[in-house]
């Protein structure tokens, strides 16, 4: 998700006895956290939260499907291509990232690198979607032990759509994320406290 103008910061979260815990980040104390804030969802069940959670999961399905369609009557000639770049076998997260895309009307191209692929192999990969003209965003769907410096760095910032790259993470931590793009986890914490804070 991308946002423009904003210094949006990720603090973390947990939930307790249907309170949600959140760490707010100061300067201030040597720890560099200030004391917790409790925000308090009431008597709220389980169930309800849950409910909720759908509903912002389906709103935000349906604002993304709307901005997709504006796109396409603005610019017919594109066709939103996004490469997601894999190792090893599917998986649920997969699969429901692939869902979501194609609820939203956007094309996902699947590219399978073998479980223990090498750190060449994924850079020669990478060199291909961004010089694809036809690919928009690239997902890298790999384990954390694959997300080295050289594989990102690779990756064109233009087409990174996790913001794992040297220069997004770098706006994102400046403050200056409207060039870049938000990691969509982070982004949507964020959005779902903003709900809670609005109610």
């Amino acid at each position: 998700s991308r946002f423009s103008g904003l210094f949006r910061r990720c603090f973390p979260v947990g939930i307790t006895n249907n309170r949600l815990t959140i760490r707010a980040g100061s300067a201030t104390t040597s720890s560099g956290t200030r004391s917790t804030l409790p925000a308090n969802f009431g008597k709220q069940c389980k169930e309800e939260l849950w409910s909720e959670y759908n509903y912002s999961v389906g709103e935000a399905v349906q604002r993304t499907k709307a901005a997709m369609v504006t796109l396409l009557r603005r610019n017919p000639e594109i066709q939103p291509l996004l490469a997601i770049l894999q190792a090893g076998e599917d998986d649920s997260i997969l699969e429901i990232n692939k869902k979501i895309a194609g609820k939203v009307g956007l094309n996902v191209t699947q590219i399978c690198l073998a479980t223990g692929c090498s750190e060449d192999e994924i850079v020669e990969e990478l060199l291909k979607l961004n010089n694809d003209p036809k690919v928009h965003g690239v997902y890298l769907h790999l384990p954390a032990a694959s997300l080295t410096s050289p594989v990102l760095g690779a990756l064109n910032p233009e087409k990174d759509v996790d913001g794992m790259t040297d220069l997004n993470m770098g706006r994102l931590v400046r403050g200056d994320a409207s060039e870049g793009f938000v990691p969509p986890v982070a982004g949507a914490v964020l959005d779902l406290l903003g709900k809670h804070v609005k109610s």
